[in-house]
């Protein structure tokens, strides 16, 4: 428990306060846009988000001295006005993640807890932030917050701004600016790890900076300190972002070895790194992100031990070439293969032991498996070099001599244009990426332990019989794993959306029926508390969604759950189908594009499903005529079981619910949006 009073205080609803704080992030400015199944909506708005260490708290007349660190969101763009550093007094409503109310979602006041915050301030407007001192010249936080600008200006002169996005993702570490289904299409490819910065960028800057040093003809020692130092100034711009900051520190302790003469092993360098990060930030035993790229690195120490360049030559060849004896144009044909045999030997054995390390991880924290990512990441590897080695030289160009046109910024461009082209198309592979279900709690601990002993063994023979038992694991993980244990009752799960309606019914022959899913502005995480609660659950197919009516808080999540999830069909009203709405004209064309049937539901339609009787109703065609609203045409799905039976009306409300509520039998649970009496 957080003894901190300013915990004490989050804990209460949306108490109103004043805050004095200093700001320890660079504010970050973010569009918080509607879903794509909510294009009809303007929800469109900036927010401003930032961490800061509190000093005081005013509540009333009352004054608390404090040192709590809160999480801030502010409507509107102020990352112009404020920076790192600055000491602020802020009013707003300060409140804390409320209790888990549905199955399987994230737990984010214990995300919020390891990173020492306090509580989240919700701030209206701009007007309720003062400056009290801004930072100044001889604070790191003035300095820390003129780079970020100047970098994220520079972007934003040279890149277009469809990719402008993914660009400050690439370059600077942010993902505010990227859409959810831009986000989905990197995760469905198995190249996310290209938007989350990490220590791939910084080797491939100081690949840059290596190559520059040996055209300008610098000692050796002095590049590695220049890169060093470079590296420095780099983890400033990016905020001090926890993976810069690792790949950072591993780069500082490898110019120390290399300049002080003392053999460090590569291995060796990583674990100090990783003990010096977590002296200073304990809660990264807890980060996914840090662990990926903890094994992402190991797994490319352990194949560049086991990879030599020349761990393939043709014998052959070499003899002829010995004696000048011409080649046949057989054995120009085979020396021409035994090279692409190296060529692919080389560089898929690390991207094999980069998926064998991470795989497993990936799947129990996203849900997801990319297969199509170890052939896309490949071929990407050169592109993604020079595209970065372009984004960089964008970013010093618009940074130093800013009233210059960025032609290396307009190519980077061009590049992200064809790198966004590429990971779409991979995205859209159907067998290219698998989303599963909650993995078996056994099933990391067991992974990692072979992976260890693989690594351990040196005998061959030993080693093919671990990764055999490594298959054996994913076959009985991956598909032993089918499905959730039925215990032949029926479970229907109301989730906890905010204003929308979700339920996940769950028959006793193992089947899974979603009725309505959505939230009023709120489609995507919606579609993710859906999706988390289904995987929990241990399904990964949807064998009936049915959608009451045509209002987006009722099925705008769709637009995250039908990518996900086989859907066995899709059930709409006619009503539904008829309306003219933009949102329900894209929820179709979705259903279109991943195949999914639709059927038209009616009035006294009547499904079973072993001991289930499922009726769907709705008002007579004389009430659906002149109905008013969407409302009024809502199916209304009534379940029956063992003698029970449970009632789901959608928003079924005036004449049409006085309509259908005289032929409904007594229910024993009713979800009802209304009051009826």
């Amino acid at each position: 428990m957080n003894p901190d009073p300013l915990y004490h205080l989050a804990q209460r609803s949306d108490l109103t306060v004043v805050l004095d704080a200093v700001i320890t992030s660079v504010p970050v400015e973010y569009e918080r846009s509607a879903s794509h199944l909510e294009a009809g909506r303007n929800i469109n708005h900036w927010r401003t988000r930032f961490f800061a260490d509190c000093s005081a708290i005013h509540v009333g007349a009352q004054q608390v001295i404090t040192n709590g660190r809160i999480r801030v969101l502010l409507n509107g763009q102020a990352s112009g006005r404020i920076g790192r550093g600055d000491r602020i007094r802020m009013t707003g409503q300060l409140s804390w993640p409320g209790s888990l109310g549905n199955p399987g979602e994230f737990d984010f006041g214990t995300y919020l807890l390891r990173r020492n915050c306090a509580g989240i301030l919700f701030v209206s407007h701009l007007e309720a932030v003062q400056i009290l001192r801004p930072a100044g010249p001889m604070s790191a936080g003035y300095w820390i917050t003129r780079l970020r600008r100047a970098a994220q200006s520079a972007l934003n002169g040279a890149v277009d701004r469809e990719y402008r996005g993914i660009a400050v993702a690439l370059l600077l570490g942010s993902r505010s600016e990227i859409r959810a289904e831009t986000e989905d299409i990197f995760i469905q490819s198995g190249t996310m790890h290209l938007l989350a910065i990490s220590g791939l960028h910084i080797g491939i800057l100081c690949l840059l900076l290596i190559r520059l040093g040996h055209w300008l003809l610098i000692p050796w020692n002095r590049c590695l300190i220049a890169i060093a130092v470079f590296c420095i100034f780099y983890a400033f711009m990016t905020d001090l972002r926890p993976s810069v900051v690792r790949a950072t520190v591993f780069a500082v302790l490898f110019t120390l070895s290399q300049v002080t003469l003392r053999q460090v092993s590569f291995p060796a360098i990583i674990g100090q790194a990783g003990s010096l990060m977590l002296l200073c930030q304990p809660y990264l035993v807890f980060d996914t992100g840090a662990w990926l790229s903890f094994l992402s690195v190991m797994g490319l120490a352990v194949a560049g031990s086991t990879v030599q360049s020349n761990v393939l030559h043709d014998r052959m060849s070499d003899l002829f070439q010995e004696n000048r004896v011409p080649l046949t144009p057989w054995e120009h044909v085979r020396k021409a293969m035994l090279q692409i045999r190296n060529w692919l030997v080389i560089r898929y054995r690390p991207m094999l032991w980069i998926m064998a390390t991470t795989i497993p991880l990936t799947a129990w924290a996203f849900h997801v498996v990319s297969p199509v990512g170890l052939i896309v990441n490949v071929f990407l590897i050169a592109y993604t070099m020079l595209t970065l080695w372009l984004g960089f030289a964008a970013i010093a160009l618009g940074m130093l001599i800013p009233f210059v046109p960025n032609l290396p910024g307009t190519v980077f461009s061009w590049m992200l244009a064809g790198l966004s082209s590429m990971v779409e198309v991979a995205a859209n592979i159907g067998v290219g990426h698998l989303y599963l279900a909650d993995l078996p709690f056994w099933c990391l601990p067991m992974w990692y332990c072979l992976l260890v002993t693989v690594v351990m063994f040196r005998n061959k023979r030993q080693k093919q019989i671990i990764w055999l038992c490594l298959c054996g694991l994913t076959a009985v993980t991956f598909l032993g794993h089918s499905g959730p244990d039925s215990d032949g009752s029926l479970h229907c799960t109301i989730l906890d959306v905010g204003h929308g309606s979700a339920a996940v019914v769950e028959l006793p022959d193992g089947r899974v029926m979603v009725v309505d899913a959505g939230a009023m502005n709120r489609g995507d995480q919606a579609g993710e508390l859906v999706s988390r609660c289904l995987w929990q659950r241990g399904h990964r197919i949807i064998n009936s969604i049915i959608v009451s009516h045509a209002d987006a808080d009722h099925f705008n999540a769709l637009g995250k759950v039908l990518p996900r999830f086989p859907v066995g069909e899709l059930l709409l009203s006619q009503q539904f189908l008829r309306s003219e709405s933009t949102s329900v004209v894209q929820l179709i064309k979705l259903a279109v594009k991943h195949d999914i049937p639709i059927r038209v539901a009616g009035n006294d339609q009547h499904f079973r499903s072993g001991a289930v009787e499922i009726q769907i109703l709705q008002a007579s065609p004389d009430h659906l005529a002149y109905a008013r609203s969407d409302n009024e045409k809502s199916l209304v799905i009534q379940i029956r079981f063992a003698g029970r039976t449970i009632l789901l009306p959608g928003d079924l409300e005036d004449v049409a619910l006085i309509d259908v509520l005289s032929r409904l039998p007594q229910a024993r649970v009713l979800v009802s949006p209304i009051m009826v009496h």
